[in-house]
């Protein structure tokens, strides 16, 4: 037991040896303003500089022209420095290969990894984007449909949102002959009923809601509800003049967008 233990704090003081050598390289900064032709030298020279750390590793699989020899070596670079910084980002374009290649669930399960062990990445948005591309790949038309709903309300404010929008709409069209709903779905701005699609104790949470909607070209509104114990944000969307058009409207932007709604009286 003394043995183990002696022998996993020598891995460990390792591991943190070789990620404190890891050097302060603005390698994006490099590859723009290196000339082309002296390009493959000056990484050489960092390789030489840098050798059996990860940014050795990473350089070599970086700059790698064949496909199948870069993933090896992104992989040995994953298992030979997990804690590295560089870690993240080899098993990011891991995830990307498989994915071009077609293999989506070997894909899937990378991005999926990557989302667990690298919440904080800059690449967040893009895991969680082609981690769901890669489920709907394997997927009908309608499991696919459902993903692309669920990725939009937890990622609403990820860049793949306009795109995962562009997605959905044409999936709804071709499984329910259903276009994008918009301001022109609602005939008349003056009725007396709307669809309240969220009630709120925190007004971000209305505001966030009432953002998504003015996204999609909807008329929508917060309005405050003064409770014994707090004030309630209110969400509305439209104004209908009779209920059946607001529970028609209501029906069809639930199945679109997965939100739920009741309709009230506006006063």
């Amino acid at each position: 037991m003394t043995f183990l233990f002696t022998w996993g704090s020598a891995v460990l003081l390792s591991a943190t040896a070789l990620f404190s050598q890891e050097p302060e390289v603005d390698l994006e900064r490099l590859l723009r303003k290196s000339d082309p032709s002296r390009l493959r030298q000056d990484i050489r020279t960092l390789m030489d500089r840098y050798r059996g750390t990860a940014f050795e590793f990473y350089l070599d699989a970086l700059t790698e022209a064949d496909a199948e020899l870069a993933l090896k070596k992104y992989e040995q670079l994953m298992e030979r420095f997990p804690t590295s910084r560089y870690a993240g980002d080899a098993l990011f374009k891991v995830a990307q290969y498989y994915f071009s290649r077609g293999l989506y669930i070997s894909a899937r399960k990378k991005f999926v990894e990557f989302e667990k062990k690298f919440p904080r990445s800059p690449s967040i948005h893009d895991a969680r984007y082609f981690a769901m591309a890669s489920q709907c790949a394997i997927k009908k038309d309608d499991a696919c449909y459902e993903e692309l709903k669920k990725y939009l309300v937890e990622n609403s404010r990820s860049p793949f949102t306009k795109l995962a929008k562009k997605d959905l709409n044409a999936l709804r069209e071709n499984i329910y002959g259903d276009k994008e709903l918009s301001n022109g779905d609602i005939s008349n701005g003056s009725g007396e009923y709307t669809l309240q699609i969220g009630a709120f104790s925190q007004v971000n949470n209305a505001l966030n809601l009432k953002d998504y909607c003015k996204d999609l070209g909807l008329p929508v509104e917060v309005r405050e509800k003064n409770l014994r114990n707090g004030t309630l944000y209110l969400v509305w969307l439209g104004a209908f003049e009779t209920e059946e058009a607001a529970e028609t409207f209501g029906e069809r932007f639930k199945r679109q967008h997965g939100k739920p709604f009741r309709v009230v009286e506006r006063y």
